[in-house]
């Protein structure tokens, strides 16, 4: 595949027109069937559906197709995220099957499809909390005064 799209030389320019679109969708769509076939034989090693391997395969670029997603019309947007949300689910299912190493899958979903992997954690305080933060010295005061020979009636929700 690599090969093959080497040899072409330069890029393959989708024109941003109609049929720019259309030949885009058609060579993706070979690109699925391509590896369909392949993944059918049963003496074939098995070719795990990826971005760099899509792009290649249509003779283009992952940072192109990129560019295409951000640049171009609703439509493309929407067949791109088709093709990029088969090929993340294709590597999820191989990736839960421990058929490829969770780490790779995790940072090619990161990289390629928008997923998030981070180790951190946000704390967001609840209603509640924020309102009590807000009395003042003096409230606590007063409360203290007002409640203090009278604990069982100490209003601890407000």
């Amino acid at each position: 595949m690599a090969i093959e799209s080497v040899k072409v030389g330069m890029p393959a320019a989708f024109p941003d027109t109609l049929e720019g679109l259309v030949e885009f969708k058609r060579r993706s769509i070979e690109y699925l069937e391509y590896l369909r076939e392949v993944n059918s034989r049963p003496d074939a090693t098995r070719v795990v559906p990826d971005i760099e391997g899509w792009s290649c395969y249509i003779g283009t670029t992952r940072t192109t197709i990129l560019k295409y997603s951000k640049c171009r019309s609703e439509e493309w947007q929407e067949f791109i995220d088709i093709m990029k949300n088969s090929i993340a689910a294709a590597k999820k299912q191989l990736a839960f099957t421990c058929k490829i190493p969770p780490v790779i899958a995790a940072m090619d979903l990161t990289n390629n499809h928008d997923y998030v992997n981070s180790n951190e954690f946000h704390l967001v305080p609840e209603e509640k909390i924020l309102k009590e933060s807000t009395i003042s010295r003096e409230e606590i005061a007063a409360r203290y005064v007002a409640f203090k020979d009278k604990p069982e009636e100490l209003d601890l929700e407000n």
